[in-house]
């Protein structure tokens, strides 16, 4: 009796350090269908971001309704209508971050992220720019932009700038 209660607390602990070690770091898991993010964020999550979703989801949509009220209100220095068309995948974007793997859970904004919010949103908070990334594993583009895509048009711009 003594013998098998033993044994069944050893098992029970492997099992648990079993369990332990297969949890993953990142999960492609979709938020729910009512959630302010949910069409933006289409990339795995680390549990812990995925465990706070509903909080995080709240504060994107309070970062876009501050936006939405400028933009409402007008005036100088209000965001314009291209702005408002990306806002709310950014405040997405940045309160979400893509999980790379274990050593990565949480990856910086990409570079043409940043670039596109700044250029259609000068006026607004730039500082969710303050670490970016052109790696592939960077925390997604707006709207399916790649970063080839925005370089090559950068690039076209340049040259086309240069010309006159």
């Amino acid at each position: 009796s003594e013998m098998k209660t033993s044994l069944s607390v050893f098992l029970l602990a492997q099992s648990v350090l079993a369990y332990d070690d297969d949890i993953k770091p990142c999960w492609n898991i979709r938020l729910s269908l009512d959630a302010f993010c949910y069409e933006a964020i289409k990339y795995p999550l680390s549990t812990d971001i995925f465990y706070k979703a509903k909080e995080r989801n709240e504060l994107a949509e309070l970062k876009y309704e501050a936006l939405r009220t400028k933009w409402e209100l007008g005036g100088k220095g209000s965001p314009s209508n291209h702005c408002m068309a990306i806002a709310r995948d950014f405040y997405c974007f940045t309160v979400f971050p893509r999980c790379q793997d274990n050593d990565t859970q949480q990856t910086a904004l990409c570079e043409h992220t940043c670039a596109t919010w700044l250029e259609r949103c000068p006026f607004e908070n730039q500082t969710e720019c303050s670490a970016q990334s052109d790696s592939e594993s960077c925390t997604f583009a707006m709207h399916g932009v790649s970063t080839t895509f925005v370089s090559s048009l950068l690039i076209a711009t340049v040259i086309m700038y240069l010309s006159f």
